[in-house]
């Protein structure tokens, strides 16, 4: 049995139009840095079906250090 708990990450998500910054508990800094980018892009694709054309941001994991960081981008265009 496992005492405590999970390991605490930092997530931040940044682009030009916002910043959000969320402690979240997950097993490992892999799973964290999933759970960020996953997290980016269900913002980028709500984005892009409410009219943006293209969406990006930057989302960072930390423990305290810098783990990971990641550009997202989301983008539409009509084919012609």
């Amino acid at each position: 049995m496992r005492c405590g708990g999970m390991p605490k990450y930092l997530i931040r998500l940044v682009n030009d139009e916002f910043r959000a910054e969320n402690e979240e508990e997950h097993p490992d800094a892999a799973v964290a840095a999933k759970e960020a980018v996953r997290g980016a892009l269900e913002v980028g694709v709500e984005q892009v079906l409410a009219g943006k054309r293209f969406y990006g941001a930057e989302v960072t994991v930390a423990d305290g250090n810098i783990l990971e960081r990641f550009v997202v981008s989301v983008g539409a265009s009509p084919l012609k």
